[in-house]
């Protein structure tokens, strides 16, 4: 087995004692049995904590298989195989026990257990965990115990590690702060937008009318087998395309539709697209929409439900926002019906009631939802990107300072 991507990244220091994993920290398998031991789960974003904490386990295990969960002592490496390339790895500052399907690390006498898994999830192991993995989903995938066991490890002096370790303890302490403010700073942006729609909508006093009496609402077409081929395959969208406020296009599937049906199912430049059923109550009634994404003719599918203004007083955009509002507001989900899965059907929607303006108040409410909403929009987009920008320095300087390339004791860290 080679391993290219951490032999390329450890022979650029050449202070580094070069070995294997299995020499530096050895795989424990003690069971749990009928002893009362509590239960930890590992995290990539909280790394090794009680169940129950943060959301963690909310699936309890059988009586059966927590005889088979495996101790784990503080300064054990936790590594989860099936979520390695996500970097779940983590060293526990606790005693417990966790999932027979994790594996248990226990480190060497020459190895500090924190350096050791910061470096098994620096990004030269992610990139040869992608080289080693073995299924094809994330219930499935996994890295061989063998291939884990001999993945090449260089580690300093103890001490020396003890301090890249401390040195790492603080920064990424200090980094994750700064990600976890700016998640909360892209959130509040979101919720000020959302605030933003609905005020703009539905703040001032207008006549209500039903949708039914200003839009025609249509259903798409539901697949089968029979349409998998044909003469006429052509793309569709579908529940999983429509996003609030976004149409992808990066997953279209296609079916066949005749000619005759690409005139019912078809879409046209200002059609307005609302899911009808999700696989989230929270996404029943997200709304796009269609600028002619995709070239060429394009449908929709039965989960989806399609509005067009049924006269000229009404304008696609005025819908558009309006729907963007009503799913801001929580009313799509109101008006969905269904015991175990919602539905937001056709009938439902048409029930709905829409501010009746005059074609120049539709104008001005669509441009004061574009500047209002598209200024939130770029304040969450450039938080966002300062976030991902925190998270690329973050794995940096792991993998810099795992790997030999500076000296923590010299450095000042992150500005």
């Amino acid at each position: 087995m080679t391993y290219l991507a951490v032999d390329a990244a450890i022979a650029k220091s050449t202070a580094l004692t070069r070995s294997r994993l299995r020499n530096a920290a050895n795989l424990t398998r003690e069971k749990r049995q009928d002893r009362e031991i509590p239960l930890l789960s590992l995290s990539v974003r909280h790394g090794l904590r009680y169940r129950g904490e943060g959301g963690l386990g909310r699936q309890a295990p059988s009586a059966d298989s927590l005889a088979n969960y495996w101790v784990v002592q503080p300064g054990d490496v936790i590594v989860n195989p099936m979520w390695l390339l996500e970097g779940s790895v983590g060293v526990s500052a606790l005693w417990g026990a966790v999932s027979p399907a994790y594996r248990v690390y226990r480190p060497c006498s020459g190895t500090d257990g924190r350096f050791l898994a910061y470096l098994l999830g620096s990004s030269p192991y992610i990139q040869q965990y992608q080289l080693l993995i073995r299924g094809l989903t994330t219930f499935d995938r996994a890295i061989g115990r063998e291939d884990l066991d001999d993945i090449p490890v260089a580690l300093p002096e103890l001490e020396e590690q003890r301090g890249v370790a401390d040195f790492l303890d603080r920064q990424t302490t200090r980094i994750d702060h700064l990600m976890e403010l700016r998640g909360h700073q892209v959130e509040q942006a979101k919720l000020a937008r959302s605030a933003a729609m609905i005020e703009t909508f539905f703040g001032s006093d207008h006549q209500q009318v039903r949708l039914s009496a200003v839009a025609a609402v249509s259903h798409g077409r539901q697949r089968s087998p029979e349409h998998e081929s044909g003469p006429f395959m052509t793309p569709y969208i579908r529940s999983a395309n429509v996003k609030d406020g976004l149409i992808t296009t990066d997953d279209v599937k296609e079916m066949n539709f005749n000619p005759a049906e690409r005139a019912q199912y078809g879409l046209r430049v200002g059609d307005v697209l609302v899911t009808e059923a999700a696989g989230s109550a929270e996404a029943i009634g997200a709304s796009a929409i269609w600028r002619g994404e995709i070239d060429g003719p394009v449908c929709f599918q039965n989960h989806v439900l399609r509005l067009r203004p049924s006269t000229p007083l009404w304008a696609n955009e005025y819908l558009y926002w309006w729907a963007r509002a009503s799913y801001a507001a929580g009313a799509m989900r109101v008006y969905a019906t269904g015991a175990n899965i919602l539905n937001l059907g056709s009938e439902s929607i048409k029930a709905m009631m829409v501010p009746a303006r005059s074609p120049d108040e539709q104008s001005d409410c669509v441009q004061l939802c574009e500047a209002r909403v598209g200024h939130l929009d770029d304040v969450a987009t450039a938080t966002a990107g300062h976030r991902q920008l925190l998270a690329e320095r973050r794995a940096a300087l792991i993998t810099a300072a795992v790997t030999g390339q500076f000296d923590p004791t010299t450095s000042r860290g992150v500005a």
